[in-house]
């Protein structure tokens, strides 16, 4: 895959800064193999479905990720911003904040541990499967071709690490983690408002709460005081009905 369609070079190139020029040819090959890549998406798989495998050793597409320069909150950053000017325009900034399990197997997994796999639980019967746990913030959009329903994109992310033999103090919890992510999205936000003039409101499965104070005991809003959470857009019928809606909102818009 030495080279790419028009259409997703031009959705790349905005990466461009945030990459070297020989390591952004890794990446931009890599992507591109990733989405046409068949079976389980490895990278040793990726690596050989861009066709430099015979030519070049594996350790490239490995060294993209262990030894590389490059920040994930940079790409992060540009990819927000991208998805925000072309998809919510004028609109609300609707940010969806979750966990989910990613399924792994292996003897030696990094940061990998037994979580619920919320997917295969219910009420009565709760699934515990080994994997790595992700808190992932994502914008919410709406597509002009599909106006019934709602996504979500994942723009931001961070790893969850079992507590183990850490202290209190040096554990970070699912919440904490999730505050970090809103704090970041709302710096590349200035005054929490997009190009378009929309604000920005956070949906979350729960409350999302800050670091704990050392001596109150007490949770910090990373959002600022006062911050009003109701139904998102999508499920403003339970709302109305009176029921717990499953999804919360803070209202940043001050």
């Amino acid at each position: 895959m030495d080279q790419l369609i028009p259409s997703l070079e031009a959705l790349l190139a905005p990466f461009a800064v945030a990459f070297r020029q020989e390591v952004f040819r890794v990446f931009c090959s890599t992507v591109g193999a990733w989405i046409v890549c068949l079976g389980r998406r490895t990278i040793s798989r990726v690596w050989e479905t861009t066709g430099q495998s015979e030519t070049r050793n594996h350790a490239s597409a490995f060294r993209l990720f262990s030894a590389a320069a490059w920040n994930w909150d940079e790409v992060c950053a540009i990819l927000a911003l991208a998805v925000v000017a072309q998809l919510v325009p004028g609109m609300w900034i609707w940010v969806v904040v979750d966990d989910t399990l990613c399924h792994k197997r292996g003897a030696k997994v990094a940061f990998g541990g037994i979580f619920l796999d919320a997917v295969l639980s219910s009420r009565r019967h709760k699934v515990f499967r080994f994997g790595n746990n992700w808190v992932l913030l994502g914008i919410v959009v709406q597509l002009p071709f599909r106006k019934d329903r709602y996504f979500c994109l994942p723009s931001l992310w961070r790893i969850y690490q079992k507590r183990g033999k850490k202290s209190r103090r040096a554990h970070r919890s699912k919440s904490q983690l999730a505050a970090e992510l809103i704090t970041l999205f709302a710096r590349w936000f200035p005054g929490r408002k997009n190009p378009g003039g929309g604000r920005l409101r956070l949906c979350g499965a729960a409350p999302v709460a800050g670091p704990r104070s050392q001596r109150r005991g007490d949770r910090s809003d990373p959002l600022g005081r006062g911050a009003q959470r109701t139904a998102g857009p999508w499920n403003r019928r339970a709302a109305e009905e009176g029921r717990s809606p499953p999804y919360a909102r803070a209202d940043a818009g001050q």
